[in-house]
């Protein structure tokens, strides 16, 4: 999908959105051809497309400010110098925290079997891993704890607040989460690992994906922990509403009639940070990390 002053001028698929069933080649007439309308796992563009825009949208709404402590809105959140952490310690991976959230089984073992609400209060106490603000370290746990803020400051969980607040009034039929338990079927999707969550056949534990994952997202704590929702990752699109997000962000928060945030929002998330000044926000500007 390729846009030009803000208007798609070419839109076109290439290749095969399914080749193989397992790590078995499907005969070629078997094979699914990508489309225009093919939807993709987002992955840790979820931290952007759902958790940052909804942070963006409650902030011009006057709901948030990023220099607002953690345990404002999660109260929980305290202890072992947690109450100290500000959203924008989050937004700027420097909080303290490990890249991923380690919940191990008493014989070490990573669990993935927790439910939604468990994850939740654990996600609460993990331990900082370095002092918070001292250095940058990219970390999926700071985009599940802004996840939780979105969720406790909306009242909603998050697939639900910024499909309805934000994709829907777009326009956006192809972007949300747990597309398959919303009217999607697997052959609108291109396929992800070939073998679950096997890592080749290197990982096992209960109750593991090990067929292809199409329409399913594919990231472990995602899909296990949170219920296919997650402040990281779980997000679904195809290439024509990516689009669309990103002409949002070109014009300055707005796009046709809908209003994400004024410009001087968009201004303050895109503000350089002080440790690195490739990062801003919740987003990443290019240059040196």
């Amino acid at each position: 999908c390729l846009v030009k002053d803000g208007q798609v001028v070419k839109t076109t698929a290439y290749g095969w959105q399914k080749k193989y069933n397992g790590s078995r080649l499907l005969p070629q007439e078997q094979w699914q051809p990508m489309t225009t309308d093919t939807m993709f796992d987002l992955a840790s563009n979820t931290k952007m497309y759902a958790t940052n825009l909804a942070l963006m949208k409650l902030t011009d709404e006057g709901k948030l400010s990023p220099d607002d402590l953690v345990c404002r809105y999660l109260p929980e959140f305290t202890g072992d110098g947690r109450e100290k952490i500000r959203l924008r310690d989050l937004l700027t991976h420097s909080a303290g925290f490990a890249p991923s959230p380690h919940f191990y089984r008493a014989d070490g073992t990573r669990i993935y079997t927790l439910n939604r609400d468990e994850t939740r209060r654990r996600l609460c106490t993990l331990p900082l891993v370095y002092p918070t603000g001292t250095k940058y370290s990219y970390s999926d746990t700071d985009f599940l704890l802004l996840g939780l803020v979105v969720e406790r400051v909306t009242g909603q969980r998050l697939d639900a607040y910024v499909e309805q607040q934000i994709y829907q009034p777009l326009g956006l039929t192809h972007t949300l989460f747990n597309p398959l338990e919303k009217g999607f079927k697997p052959d609108d999707f291109a396929a992800g690992e070939l073998n679950g969550n096997t890592r080749g056949g290197q990982v096992s534990f209960p109750g593991i994906r090990t067929g292809t994952v199409q329409g399913e997202v594919h990231d472990e704590t995602a899909f296990y922990l949170m219920g296919g929702v997650a402040g990281h990752a779980g997000l679904f699109s195809r290439a024509g509403d990516l689009a669309v997000l990103t002409q949002l962000l070109l014009n300055g928060g707005s796009y046709g009639h809908y209003k994400l945030c004024r410009p001087e929002t968009m201004q303050l998330f895109l503000t350089p940070g002080r440790l690195n000044p490739a990062l801003a926000l919740g987003w990443y500007k290019g240059g040196s990390r």
